[in-house]
């Protein structure tokens, strides 16, 4: 007679497990397959339980679901505002978030954003591919005068 499989261990465990492994090792969340499972674990995590908060966020930015790439964001952010993400590489992941993280573009006006303009053509895409008002404050305050004018002369 086979032996029974071993009992399934409680969601709150499972998630607890899944939780430990990508503050272990990040790329477990790139790894692991989409769902509320995998949601919930890193919804748990913030950026002060990570050793590299960057590499975690790197790996949800690159996936191509809505809720782990507004995790990334959060990360991105916590970890920028905790000091333990430079602002050029904060400001390299949410540019890469802004066209379908609300709150992305959004971060990109704020002061630490400022310090190093976006590039012209960077830019540019957003004020193409993100929302009108959140695109034209970061436009303003990048100092992209020329983007602005031509904004404003488009019906």
């Amino acid at each position: 007679m086979p032996a029974a499989p071993p009992p399934v261990p409680p969601l709150p465990a499972r998630l607890d497990r899944l939780r430990a492994e990508i503050i272990g090792r990040p790329a477990a969340a790139r790894e692991a397959p989409v769902g509320e499972p995998l949601y919930q674990a890193v919804r748990r995590i913030g950026a002060l339980d990570l050793d590299d908060p960057e590499e975690l966020v790197r790996h949800l930015a690159e996936r191509p679901d809505a809720v782990l790439r507004a995790e990334a964001f959060r990360i991105a952010r916590e970890a920028l505002r905790a000091g333990l993400l430079p602002a050029a590489a904060a400001r390299t992941i949410i540019e890469g978030l802004a066209a379908d993280v609300p709150d992305a573009l959004s971060e990109l006006a704020g002061p630490w954003a400022v310090l190093d303009p976006l590039p012209h053509e960077r830019m540019r895409r957003l004020l193409e591919a993100g929302p009108a008002g959140a695109a034209i404050e970061v436009a303003a305050r990048h100092g992209h005068r020329d983007l602005l004018t031509g904004v404003a002369a488009d019906p």
